[in-house]
């Protein structure tokens, strides 16, 4: 193929002056096939590229294939493919290239395919780097993901970044799994974690009645009138007016009567 290259390049004349098919198209070309997954083709448009392009074009073949990786579609086909490429490629470029894709994997949470790019890289990953990740895994609320970033820096899960997933895991996930990381927290900071979930479920409508009800036995009471009220509006802000109706009856008198009555002209 690099034969046909020079061919073509003396045809037009000096690199970069009398291309017939100049560079920068060719390069548009790569883009707009690895924009439709037309990887053979991608590949062939490289082989026509000048020396220092094709290094790039092949660069860029990584990174699409680091993009595949963690669609988790054919992922040892990709991976095996990263490693193919970066064998090609000159030392400096190859690690560079590695440590590029490294570091958007531990960006965007992917820590078991990060260590596989540092196996390539012939090293461990540092801890520096899974802290990092593990910042990743506190601002999305991600309990199982931090554990697991935790196990490999061999120790437990400070109070503050439980505190930060549940924070986060209320916001993003739900009071479901904002439950998981109370049972974590020390026994004094547990109730104060179990009022931030009564406090989303109350607000935003999030499951029934009784899962309502059991956040408040956690802490060892009832629901108060004015969570009732509340759990009420929301529910018949939503339309949900077979919950409201639910909330009504725990009312006391004479609300209980009259929020009742109200979801009668409703109904």
């Amino acid at each position: 193929m690099m034969k046909e290259i020079i061919k073509i390049n003396k045809e037009g004349g000096e690199m970069g002056k009398g291309e017939i098919i100049k560079t920068e198209v060719k390069k548009e070309f790569l883009e707009s096939f690895l924009s439709r997954d037309d990887f053979e083709r991608a590949e062939k448009v490289i082989n026509t590229l000048p020396p220092e392009e094709k290094i790039q074009g092949l660069i860029k073949i990584m990174e699409y294939s680091a993009r595949k990786v963690m669609e988790r579609l054919e992922e040892e086909k990709w991976l095996n493919k990263i490693q193919e490429i970066a064998n090609s490629l000159p030392e400096s470029i190859k690690n560079q290239a590695l440590e590029n894709i490294l570091k958007n994997y531990l960006k965007e949470g992917y820590v078991d395919d990060a260590e596989k790019i540092a196996k390539l890289l012939k090293r461990e990953l540092t801890t520096e780097e899974l802290e990092k990740a593990l910042e990743k895994y506190l601002d999305d609320g991600d309990l199982d993901g931090a554990k697991e970033i935790a196990k490999l820096l061999q120790r437990e899960l400070t109070v503050q970044e439980l505190e930060k997933i549940l924070e986060n895991c209320l916001n993003k996930e739900g009071p479901e799994e904002a439950l998981e990381v109370v049972d974590l927290l020390p026994k004094e900071m547990k109730k104060q974690g179990l009022e931030m979930i009564l406090k989303k479920y109350v607000m935003e409508d999030y499951g029934s009645i009784d899962d309502v009800k059991n956040i408040a036995k956690l802490l060892g009471r009832e629901l108060t009138t004015e969570e009732l009220e509340k759990i009420w509006e929301i529910a018949v802000k939503n339309g949900n007016l077979d919950k409201a109706k639910e909330a009504a009856k725990l009312l006391p008198e004479p609300k209980r009567t009259e929020y009742l009555k109200y979801l009668k002209i409703l109904e």
